[in-house]
Protein backbone atom coordinates (compact mmCIF):
# COMPACT_ATOMS: atom_id res chain seq x y z
CA UNK A 1 0.00 0.00 0.00
CA UNK A 2 2.63 2.15 0.38
CA UNK A 3 2.63 3.47 -3.46
CA UNK A 4 -0.75 5.14 -2.72
CA UNK A 5 0.13 6.65 1.06
CA UNK A 6 3.26 8.40 -1.22
CA UNK A 7 1.01 9.63 -3.78
CA UNK A 8 -1.79 10.69 -1.00
CA UNK A 9 1.27 12.61 0.68
CA UNK A 10 2.15 13.94 -3.20
CA UNK A 11 -1.06 15.58 -3.48
CA UNK A 12 -1.07 17.22 0.25
CA UNK A 13 1.94 18.82 -0.88
CA UNK A 14 0.63 20.21 -4.19
CA UNK A 15 -2.45 21.33 -2.12
CA UNK A 16 -0.26 22.93 0.19
CA UNK A 17 1.57 24.68 -2.57
CA UNK A 18 -1.12 25.39 -5.04
CA UNK A 19 -2.38 27.81 -1.83
CA UNK A 20 0.09 29.67 -1.75
CA UNK A 21 1.09 30.08 -4.98
CA UNK A 22 0.28 34.33 -6.19
CA UNK A 23 0.97 34.00 -9.73
CA UNK A 24 -1.79 35.57 -12.11
CA UNK A 25 -1.83 32.42 -14.32
CA UNK A 26 -1.55 30.09 -11.51
CA UNK A 27 -3.46 31.32 -8.59
CA UNK A 28 -7.18 29.61 -8.80
CA UNK A 29 -7.42 28.42 -4.97
CA UNK A 30 -10.84 27.14 -6.22
CA UNK A 31 -10.09 26.57 -9.88
CA UNK A 32 -10.30 23.53 -12.30
CA UNK A 33 -6.42 23.92 -12.53
CA UNK A 34 -5.89 23.78 -9.65
CA UNK A 35 -8.51 20.49 -8.77
CA UNK A 36 -6.40 18.78 -11.88
CA UNK A 37 -2.89 19.71 -10.48
CA UNK A 38 -3.58 18.44 -6.71
CA UNK A 39 -5.00 15.47 -7.91
CA UNK A 40 -2.03 14.51 -10.37
CA UNK A 41 -0.15 11.85 -8.47
CA UNK A 42 -3.39 9.76 -7.42
CA UNK A 43 -4.75 10.74 -11.01
CA UNK A 44 -1.49 9.09 -12.61
CA UNK A 45 -1.58 6.41 -10.13
CA UNK A 46 -5.35 5.52 -11.11
CA UNK A 47 -4.98 5.78 -15.13
CA UNK A 48 -1.71 3.84 -15.64
CA UNK A 49 -2.99 0.94 -13.55
CA UNK A 50 -3.12 -2.54 -15.08
CA UNK A 51 -5.88 -5.34 -13.44
CA UNK A 52 -5.71 -3.57 -10.43
CA UNK A 53 -9.19 -3.31 -8.82
CA UNK A 54 -11.74 -6.95 -8.22
CA UNK A 55 -13.82 -5.36 -11.68
CA UNK A 56 -11.00 -4.47 -14.00
CA UNK A 57 -11.56 -7.74 -16.04
CA UNK A 58 -15.21 -7.51 -15.91
CA UNK A 59 -14.98 -3.49 -17.15
CA UNK A 60 -12.52 -4.92 -19.73
CA UNK A 61 -14.98 -7.33 -20.60
CA UNK A 62 -17.78 -4.63 -20.68
CA UNK A 63 -15.74 -2.69 -23.09
CA UNK A 64 -16.00 -5.29 -25.74
CA UNK A 65 -19.40 -6.31 -25.04
CA UNK A 66 -20.88 -2.75 -25.70
CA UNK A 67 -18.51 -2.38 -28.99
CA UNK A 68 -20.22 -5.64 -30.10
CA UNK A 69 -23.78 -4.71 -29.59
CA UNK A 70 -26.25 -1.93 -30.84
CA UNK A 71 -28.00 -2.05 -27.53
CA UNK A 72 -27.87 -0.63 -24.12
CA UNK A 73 -27.29 -3.59 -21.74
CA UNK A 74 -25.53 -0.98 -19.18
CA UNK A 75 -25.76 2.77 -18.42
CA UNK A 76 -26.16 4.99 -21.11
CA UNK A 77 -23.23 7.52 -20.73
CA UNK A 78 -20.88 4.73 -19.45
CA UNK A 79 -21.38 2.49 -22.91
CA UNK A 80 -21.55 5.92 -24.74
CA UNK A 81 -17.52 6.49 -22.98
CA UNK A 82 -16.53 3.18 -23.79
CA UNK A 83 -18.10 3.33 -27.17
CA UNK A 84 -16.36 6.50 -28.16
CA UNK A 85 -12.92 5.11 -26.90
CA UNK A 86 -13.08 2.50 -29.53
CA UNK A 87 -14.19 4.52 -32.22
CA UNK A 88 -11.35 6.82 -31.99
CA UNK A 89 -9.22 3.72 -32.03
CA UNK A 90 -8.10 3.70 -27.92
CA UNK A 91 -7.86 0.95 -26.14
CA UNK A 92 -9.71 0.01 -22.60
CA UNK A 93 -6.69 1.77 -20.77
CA UNK A 94 -8.59 5.30 -22.12
CA UNK A 95 -11.50 4.40 -20.11
CA UNK A 96 -9.73 3.76 -16.63
CA UNK A 97 -7.99 7.23 -17.84
CA UNK A 98 -10.95 8.91 -18.60
CA UNK A 99 -13.33 7.46 -15.74
CA UNK A 100 -10.36 7.97 -12.87
CA UNK A 101 -9.47 11.87 -14.15
CA UNK A 102 -13.53 12.26 -13.72
CA UNK A 103 -14.07 10.87 -10.67
CA UNK A 104 -10.63 12.87 -9.32
CA UNK A 105 -11.24 16.14 -10.77
CA UNK A 106 -15.03 15.99 -9.66
CA UNK A 107 -13.91 15.22 -5.95
CA UNK A 108 -11.15 17.86 -6.12
CA UNK A 109 -13.09 20.43 -7.15
CA UNK A 110 -15.83 19.93 -4.60
CA UNK A 111 -12.50 19.79 -1.99
CA UNK A 112 -11.10 22.63 -2.86
CA UNK A 113 -14.38 24.56 -3.04
CA UNK A 114 -15.98 23.49 0.59
CA UNK A 115 -13.23 21.74 2.56
CA UNK A 116 -11.96 23.63 5.32
CA UNK A 117 -8.56 21.58 5.58
CA UNK A 118 -8.44 20.26 1.70
CA UNK A 119 -5.16 18.37 2.80
CA UNK A 120 -7.00 16.58 5.33
CA UNK A 121 -9.67 15.64 3.07
CA UNK A 122 -7.27 14.01 0.58
CA UNK A 123 -6.01 11.67 3.25
CA UNK A 124 -9.53 10.70 4.09
CA UNK A 125 -9.91 10.24 0.41
CA UNK A 126 -7.79 7.21 0.97
CA UNK A 127 -8.18 6.31 4.71
CA UNK A 128 -12.06 6.11 4.23
CA UNK A 129 -11.05 3.60 1.53
CA UNK A 130 -13.02 5.76 -1.55
CA UNK A 131 -10.12 6.40 -3.64
CA UNK A 132 -9.04 2.37 -3.20
CA UNK A 133 -13.24 1.38 -4.26
CA UNK A 134 -12.55 3.85 -7.71
CA UNK A 135 -10.27 1.27 -8.91
CA UNK A 136 -13.56 -1.75 -8.61
CA UNK A 137 -16.63 -0.10 -8.76
CA UNK A 138 -15.65 2.14 -11.59
CA UNK A 139 -19.64 3.11 -12.54
CA UNK A 140 -20.46 3.34 -9.35
CA UNK A 141 -17.87 5.48 -7.87
CA UNK A 142 -17.94 8.03 -10.55
CA UNK A 143 -21.56 8.43 -9.90
CA UNK A 144 -20.83 9.35 -6.69
CA UNK A 145 -18.82 12.16 -7.92
CA UNK A 146 -20.58 13.47 -9.60
CA UNK A 147 -23.48 13.73 -6.96
CA UNK A 148 -20.75 15.10 -4.52
CA UNK A 149 -20.33 17.80 -7.39
CA UNK A 150 -24.08 18.34 -7.10
CA UNK A 151 -23.64 19.41 -3.57
CA UNK A 152 -22.72 23.10 -5.08
CA UNK A 153 -26.15 23.23 -6.44
CA UNK A 154 -27.76 22.05 -3.33
CA UNK A 155 -26.21 25.25 -2.02
CA UNK A 156 -26.67 27.52 -4.27
CA UNK A 157 -30.58 25.96 -4.77
CA UNK A 158 -30.45 25.80 -8.00
CA UNK A 159 -32.80 22.64 -8.60
CA UNK A 160 -32.77 22.49 -12.22
CA UNK A 161 -28.89 22.12 -12.34
CA UNK A 162 -28.98 19.58 -9.57
CA UNK A 163 -31.72 17.27 -11.53
CA UNK A 164 -29.09 17.38 -14.18
CA UNK A 165 -26.60 16.23 -12.38
CA UNK A 166 -28.11 13.75 -10.69
CA UNK A 167 -29.59 12.47 -14.34
CA UNK A 168 -25.50 12.41 -15.37
CA UNK A 169 -24.80 10.32 -12.54
CA UNK A 170 -27.44 8.22 -13.22
CA UNK A 171 -25.85 7.62 -16.55
CA UNK A 172 -23.34 6.05 -15.26
CA UNK A 173 -24.67 4.07 -12.00
CA UNK A 174 -28.81 3.79 -11.98
CA UNK A 175 -28.39 3.73 -8.10
CA UNK A 176 -27.72 7.90 -8.27
CA UNK A 177 -31.43 8.03 -8.27
CA UNK A 178 -30.41 7.33 -4.11
CA UNK A 179 -29.12 11.17 -4.29
CA UNK A 180 -32.41 13.13 -5.10
CA UNK A 181 -33.83 13.17 -1.06
CA UNK A 182 -30.65 15.20 -0.66
CA UNK A 183 -31.49 18.21 -1.92
CA UNK A 184 -34.20 18.43 0.81
CA UNK A 185 -32.13 16.21 3.36
CA UNK A 186 -29.50 19.49 2.88
CA UNK A 187 -30.98 22.20 3.95
CA UNK A 188 -33.46 20.55 7.17
CA UNK A 189 -33.28 21.67 10.59
CA UNK A 190 -34.00 19.45 12.96
CA UNK A 191 -32.97 19.43 16.74
CA UNK A 192 -30.44 16.45 17.45
CA UNK A 193 -33.13 14.99 20.37
CA UNK A 194 -35.54 14.27 17.45
CA UNK A 195 -32.73 12.77 15.26
CA UNK A 196 -31.52 10.70 18.53
CA UNK A 197 -34.87 9.15 18.93
CA UNK A 198 -35.20 8.36 15.02
CA UNK A 199 -31.52 6.78 14.89
CA UNK A 200 -32.81 4.46 17.78
CA UNK A 201 -36.13 3.68 16.27
CA UNK A 202 -35.08 2.76 12.99
CA UNK A 203 -32.04 0.54 14.97
CA UNK A 204 -33.89 -1.55 16.58
CA UNK A 205 -36.84 -1.82 13.65
CA UNK A 206 -34.40 -2.30 10.87
CA UNK A 207 -35.11 -6.14 10.47
CA UNK A 208 -38.44 -5.45 9.89
CA UNK A 209 -37.90 -2.47 7.68
CA UNK A 210 -35.52 -4.62 5.42
CA UNK A 211 -37.86 -7.20 5.22
CA UNK A 212 -40.89 -4.59 4.31
CA UNK A 213 -38.72 -3.11 1.59
CA UNK A 214 -37.56 -6.34 0.09
CA UNK A 215 -41.55 -7.22 0.18
CA UNK A 216 -42.16 -3.88 -1.55
CA UNK A 217 -39.67 -4.65 -4.59
CA UNK A 218 -40.26 -7.86 -5.38
CA UNK A 219 -44.52 -7.46 -5.30
CA UNK A 220 -44.39 -4.37 -7.22
CA UNK A 221 -42.44 -5.71 -9.57
CA UNK A 222 -39.38 -4.33 -9.81
CA UNK A 223 -37.56 -7.66 -9.01
CA UNK A 224 -35.89 -8.25 -11.77
CA UNK A 225 -31.49 -7.82 -12.63
CA UNK A 226 -28.67 -7.53 -10.38
CA UNK A 227 -30.19 -4.25 -8.66
CA UNK A 228 -32.42 -6.77 -7.43
CA UNK A 229 -29.50 -7.67 -4.89
CA UNK A 230 -29.35 -4.39 -3.39
CA UNK A 231 -32.97 -4.16 -1.54
CA UNK A 232 -32.92 -8.03 -1.26
CA UNK A 233 -33.41 -8.41 2.99
CA UNK A 234 -30.71 -11.12 3.83
CA UNK A 235 -31.25 -11.82 7.62
CA UNK A 236 -29.57 -9.39 10.29
CA UNK A 237 -25.78 -11.23 10.21
CA UNK A 238 -23.41 -7.91 10.60
CA UNK A 239 -19.95 -8.15 9.70
CA UNK A 240 -17.17 -7.17 11.22
CA UNK A 241 -16.95 -4.79 9.05
CA UNK A 242 -20.32 -3.33 8.77
CA UNK A 243 -20.57 -2.88 12.58
CA UNK A 244 -16.50 -1.12 11.89
CA UNK A 245 -18.60 1.14 8.92
CA UNK A 246 -21.31 1.49 11.40
CA UNK A 247 -19.33 2.85 14.86
CA UNK A 248 -17.55 5.48 12.42
CA UNK A 249 -20.11 6.67 10.89
CA UNK A 250 -21.59 7.59 14.18
CA UNK A 251 -18.64 8.39 15.78
CA UNK A 252 -18.42 11.12 12.77
CA UNK A 253 -21.60 12.24 13.93
CA UNK A 254 -21.50 12.50 17.52
CA UNK A 255 -18.34 14.65 16.94
CA UNK A 256 -19.63 16.89 14.65
CA UNK A 257 -22.70 17.13 17.32
CA UNK A 258 -20.10 18.32 19.81
CA UNK A 259 -18.06 20.51 18.20
CA UNK A 260 -19.54 21.75 14.99
CA UNK A 261 -20.86 25.35 14.03
CA UNK A 262 -24.58 24.35 13.30
CA UNK A 263 -25.47 27.93 12.28
CA UNK A 264 -23.36 27.74 9.16
CA UNK A 265 -25.93 26.45 6.69
CA UNK A 266 -22.87 24.30 4.76
CA UNK A 267 -22.20 22.31 8.08
CA UNK A 268 -25.67 21.91 8.74
CA UNK A 269 -25.90 20.63 5.37
CA UNK A 270 -23.16 18.19 5.51
CA UNK A 271 -24.51 16.93 8.97
CA UNK A 272 -27.96 15.95 7.58
CA UNK A 273 -25.83 13.66 4.84
CA UNK A 274 -23.62 12.21 7.73
CA UNK A 275 -27.10 11.09 9.13
CA UNK A 276 -28.57 9.61 6.12
CA UNK A 277 -24.99 7.83 5.96
CA UNK A 278 -25.57 6.76 9.63
CA UNK A 279 -29.10 5.46 8.97
CA UNK A 280 -27.67 3.66 5.86
CA UNK A 281 -25.32 2.06 8.28
CA UNK A 282 -27.74 0.11 10.19
CA UNK A 283 -28.61 -2.04 7.18
CA UNK A 284 -25.35 -3.31 6.86
CA UNK A 285 -25.60 -7.37 7.16
CA UNK A 286 -29.82 -6.63 5.89
CA UNK A 287 -29.15 -5.86 2.56
CA UNK A 288 -26.05 -7.26 0.86
CA UNK A 289 -24.87 -3.96 -1.23
CA UNK A 290 -25.78 -1.35 1.59
CA UNK A 291 -22.65 -0.10 1.84
CA UNK A 292 -22.71 0.64 -2.12
CA UNK A 293 -25.89 2.82 -1.53
CA UNK A 294 -24.14 4.39 1.84
CA UNK A 295 -21.23 5.76 -0.64
CA UNK A 296 -23.60 8.79 -1.92
CA UNK A 297 -23.92 9.89 1.60
CA UNK A 298 -20.78 8.83 3.64
CA UNK A 299 -17.97 10.07 1.25
CA UNK A 300 -19.15 13.60 1.56
CA UNK A 301 -17.63 13.09 5.03
CA UNK A 302 -14.09 13.50 3.50
CA UNK A 303 -15.59 17.49 3.51
CA UNK A 304 -17.59 17.30 6.67
CA UNK A 305 -14.37 16.11 9.30
CA UNK A 306 -12.16 18.95 8.21
CA UNK A 307 -15.10 21.32 8.61
CA UNK A 308 -14.97 19.55 12.33
CA UNK A 309 -11.58 20.57 13.11
CA UNK A 310 -11.77 23.70 11.86
CA UNK A 311 -14.40 24.61 14.32
CA UNK A 312 -12.17 23.77 17.52
CA UNK A 313 -10.61 26.94 17.32
CA UNK A 314 -10.33 27.83 21.10
CA UNK A 315 -8.37 24.82 21.63
CA UNK A 316 -5.23 24.37 19.02
CA UNK A 317 -3.89 21.81 20.73
CA UNK A 318 -7.09 19.93 20.87
CA UNK A 319 -7.73 20.29 17.47
CA UNK A 320 -3.95 18.92 16.98
CA UNK A 321 -4.70 15.74 18.54
CA UNK A 322 -7.90 15.30 17.13
CA UNK A 323 -6.42 15.36 13.70
CA UNK A 324 -3.40 13.24 14.79
CA UNK A 325 -5.84 10.67 15.93
CA UNK A 326 -8.14 10.44 13.33
CA UNK A 327 -4.94 10.06 10.52
CA UNK A 328 -4.05 7.75 12.54
CA UNK A 329 -7.38 5.63 12.75
CA UNK A 330 -8.11 6.14 9.63
CA UNK A 331 -4.73 4.97 8.59
CA UNK A 332 -5.11 1.60 10.04
CA UNK A 333 -8.84 1.28 8.68
CA UNK A 334 -7.38 1.35 5.61
CA UNK A 335 -4.78 -0.93 6.07
CA UNK A 336 -7.23 -3.53 7.70
CA UNK A 337 -9.58 -2.79 4.63
CA UNK A 338 -7.37 -2.87 1.77
CA UNK A 339 -4.10 -3.85 2.64
CA UNK A 340 -5.29 -7.29 4.61
CA UNK A 341 -8.73 -7.49 3.73
CA UNK A 342 -8.19 -6.47 0.24
CA UNK A 343 -11.65 -5.46 -0.85
CA UNK A 344 -11.54 -3.76 -3.49
CA UNK A 345 -8.65 -5.93 -4.99
CA UNK A 346 -6.16 -2.66 -5.18
CA UNK A 347 -3.31 -4.48 -3.80
CA UNK A 348 -0.65 -5.43 -4.84
CA UNK A 349 -0.39 -2.06 -7.62
CA UNK A 350 0.26 -3.19 -11.02
CA UNK A 351 0.65 -0.21 -13.36
CA UNK A 352 0.74 -0.78 -17.21
CA UNK A 353 4.78 0.07 -17.03
CA UNK A 354 5.44 -3.27 -15.30
CA UNK A 355 3.75 -5.62 -18.52
CA UNK A 356 5.96 -7.91 -19.96
CA UNK A 357 6.78 -5.89 -23.23
CA UNK A 358 5.58 -2.74 -22.25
Amino acid sequence: MLIYWVCCFLSIGAIHIVKRIRCRYLYMKQGWLSAFICSLPLFLLSALRYEVGSDYVSYREMYHIVNNSDTYRYEILYTELNRLVYRIGLSFQWVIILTSFLFLILIYKRILDDSSIPEISVFLLLGMCYFFQSTNIIRQILACAVCVYSIKYIEQKKWIKFLVAILIAFGFHKTAFIFLPAYIIYHLQIKTRYLLIAFVMIFLLAPYISSFVSFLVISTGFNHGYYLTYFTYTGTNRSATGLISLAINVLIYIFGVIYLNKDDVRNNGYMNLQYIAVLLSIFNGMFPMINRIRFFYGITAIILIPRILKCIRKYRLKRVLYTTMIMILFMAYSVYIEGISNQSGAVPYVSVFMQEGT
